[in-house]
């Protein structure tokens, strides 16, 4: 578009440009015009960013309305740049999705009594009632366990049709860069004059730990950690550019200045993560956070025509940095308050492994159509023993894919975590082969670190964290089927 086409477009913003020079009239108009063009992608990144506010969306009736508003976007959203490449592109993420849509239905079937679940055996025989059995033990959680599935379902559409369009997925790591400073703040502000209270609702568990906006802890660290794998690259890009401009860089200040209010930002989000006190989330974060610097090393040395000598260095140095900042705040762990968790708890939990326990139990009694989809809270009082003690949450398998196991059956399960696996190695391998893309080794970064830490945790069961995961997948692996030229976007 031509400067004279802009500033006809923008003469509709009247009086607010006249006092504007020339160059930020053009500039105004820009912004404008490409405000216009980003409808859908700050309508999806809204709900999106809004879902965790609502308590993760762990109630029914938030999660329909945010299903109908993803559905709506779907209606609404650009369907022109559409190919049936993109659709095979995500289509191993919706395929287990849909496969789970189904089992469940089919769990809801009346079925013979060999396959139905034994406590309508028991019902039968000591109440005499003849009502139809099915496989899933309360068919009324199972039907409802098809809600967040569904949405999941829509968050991927949605991610997909979001990078449909050159510059979405730039775009939304620029939104998600600017967000999670924001909600550090409001968090650790939050939890400093309100302790024992996530939002307007009392805390029944975690008292002593950040849980932000969820009611545990571990989902708080796995969201919070997305800030971190965002701002860690781009202080890795910072660090190169600085190096490009002048060898010696970090004697000038101006020049040193960009690196450290970036590095400022990345403290301030890695706070809130150690005061979640989650052992897991912490040390994944860590870990990935410095893989990601890893592997734009990796991504920099091949792309780079220049010697090596200079490329080491540069990133060597960003590693270092990265490395240097991270292990000074985990030397904070005695004033946060998780090196005493580590003192009386150590790494293992005496009621987790209560809970593995009768979860193996229960899959061995049903290995291949599982026991009930979102019955898990029904099946497991029959496995439990008291070992574990009654403090704790029983409710869930503390592991997403053996409770999905229990759920629908090894099968589902395997599919799953081979869908998983796909989906990191996509990312990753395409992401050091673009430059080091943002957006996909971002989201590569998320989607491994969240699903290491679903094999100890449930983050992914909660769909407030989910829905963001889901809508950068959908639109990273369509990014990644794309062939770009030139620098990859930050």
């Amino acid at each position: 578009m031509s400067c004279t086409e802009r500033r006809q477009n923008g003469a509709g913003l009247g009086i607010r440009l006249r006092f504007m020079s020339s160059r930020w009239q053009e500039r105004a108009v820009l912004f404008s015009h490409r405000l216009g063009k980003r409808r859908f992608e700050r309508a999806v990144l809204f709900l999106a960013l809004t879902a965790p506010l609502f308590y993760g969306l762990i109630d029914a009736r938030p999660i329909f309305i945010w299903l109908l508003c993803f559905c709506i976007c779907i209606v609404v959203g650009r369907h022109r740049g559409l190919k049936r490449k993109n659709l095979l592109q995500v289509l191993p993420v919706l395929l287990p999705i849909a496969i789970y849509l189904v089992v469940a239905l089919f769990q809801l079937i009346p079925q013979s009594p060999d396959l139905a679940a034994t406590g309508w055996e028991s019902l039968h025989r000591l109440l005499g009632i003849s009502e139809v059995s099915t496989l899933s033990p309360d068919p009324a959680k199972t039907l409802a366990a098809m809600g967040p599935a569904l949405l999941y379902f829509a968050c991927l559409v949605c991610g997909m049709l979001m990078a449909v369009r050159r510059g979405a997925m730039d775009y939304a790591i620029r939104i998600l860069a600017f967000y999670f400073p924001l909600y550090a703040v409001f968090v650790i502000a939050w939890s400093s004059l309100y302790p024992n209270y996530v939002m307007y609702e009392l805390k029944q568990t975690h008292l002593d730990s950040l849980t932000g906006t969820f009611f545990n802890r571990n989902t708080a660290a796995a969201f919070l950690s997305i800030g971190v794998f965002v701002w860690i690259s781009k202080c890795a890009d910072c660090v190169k550019d600085q190096y490009r401009r002048r060898r010696r860089w970090w004697y000038d200040f101006q020049l040193l200045r960009p690196v450290l209010w970036r590095l400022t930002i990345l403290v301030l989000i890695f706070t809130a993560l150690l005061l979640t006190r989650s052992r897991a989330g912490i040390y994944l974060t860590f870990i990935f956070a410095n893989l990601v610097v890893g592997l734009k090393v990796i991504a920099w040395r091949k792309r780079s025509q220049a010697r090596s000598t200079g490329v080491w260095m540069r990133s060597a140095l960003a590693g270092l940095i990265s490395v240097f900042v991270l292990l000074l705040l985990l030397f904070e762990f005695g004033s946060l308050g998780l090196e005493s968790r580590l003192r009386s708890s150590g790494l293992e939990d005496r009621e987790r492994g209560v809970v593995y326990q009768g979860s193996f139990l229960l899959v061995r009694q049903r290995p291949l159509l599982g026991n009930g989809i979102g019955a898990f809270e029904v099946n497991f009082p029959a496995v439990r023993t008291m070992d574990g003690g009654i403090i704790g949450i029983w409710d869930r398998a503390h592991s997403s894919i053996l409770e999905l196991a229990v759920d629908a059956g090894v099968p589902f399960a395997v599919l799953t975590a081979l869908c998983w696996i796909y989906v990191c190695y996509r990312l990753l391998t395409k992401a050091v082969s673009r430059n080091g893309d943002a957006s996909l080794l971002i989201t590569g970064a998320v989607v491994l670190q969240a699903g290491i830490h679903s094999l100890i945790d449930y983050p992914l069961q909660i769909p407030g964290f989910a829905v963001l995961v889901c809508i950068l997948t959908g639109g990273a692996l369509v990014r990644s089927g794309r062939v770009t030229l030139g620098r990859a976007g930050r």
